[in-house]
């Protein structure tokens, strides 16, 4: 975990950065030494919403403790109405690795090695009765030739650029509903220069990230 916090003075805008983290709790709000009287407001921007998060007033409620977690995949500023400084405290939670992406395209790379190797290598002939006692691998049975295809078509996806990516990414979604990174980097290669999905999803529309998790955004 990371501490996290925010002196924020009336009128002023915070906008929480993604360089400590990519979910962010928030623990309590509390008046600094407050002078004006009356109420002052903490709010938040969050997802296209503006919401009230605190009400804080002089000598009788100067903190307020919070249990809220914000995804930084999305912008969020808050920002302080009325006359007094507000403290904000929190901390970063740990989240998955968007360098499981980089270290899992080794394995993907691999596995799709191996299935061209595959398919490459001539089948071999096996004993048979009756006229033909040499027999290939072409003339196995039917259920056996659907086994063998099924085979040959397993193994990662290798889409050509950045839009393919993202294309046969959210073709699966709509399939499996959500993937995990590790289970996306075992079914789809990305291509070099591709960015990491934290900032696809920023990119591209219809993509959510959560604690690791894509999903298709509602």
């Amino acid at each position: 975990m990371s501490f996290w916090g925010a002196v924020i003075k009336p009128g002023q805008r915070v906008t929480v950065s993604d360089s400590q983290g990519d979910l962010l709790h928030l623990s309590q709000a509390c008046l600094s030494n407050p002078k004006g009287e009356g109420k002052t407001y903490l709010r938040v921007e969050h997802d296209k919403k503006e919401l009230t998060l605190a009400c804080l007033v002089k000598d009788t409620q100067e903190h307020c403790h919070l249990d809220l977690f914000f995804s930084v995949a999305d912008v969020t500023v808050f920002h302080v109405e009325g006359k007094n400084d507000v403290h904000l405290t929190g901390y970063f939670e740990p989240t998955v690795r968007e360098d499981s992406e980089d270290e899992a395209e080794p394995r993907a790379a691999q596995a799709s090695k191996k299935q061209a190797e595959v398919q490459d290598t001539p089948a071999k002939a096996v004993k048979g009765g009756g006229d033909n006692p040499q027999r290939s691998a072409s003339d196995a049975p039917p259920a056996k030739k659907a086994k063998v295809a099924a085979a040959v078509e397993e193994g990662p996806q290798r889409p050509a650029d950045e839009a393919a990516y993202v294309a046969v990414l959210k073709k699966l979604l709509a399939t499996k509903k959500k993937l995990t990174l590790a289970e996306i980097n075992t079914v789809i290669v990305k291509p070099a220069g591709v960015p990491k999905l934290k900032n696809l999803v920023k990119k591209y529309k219809g993509l959510s990230i959560e604690d690791g998790v894509v999903t298709l955004a509602a």
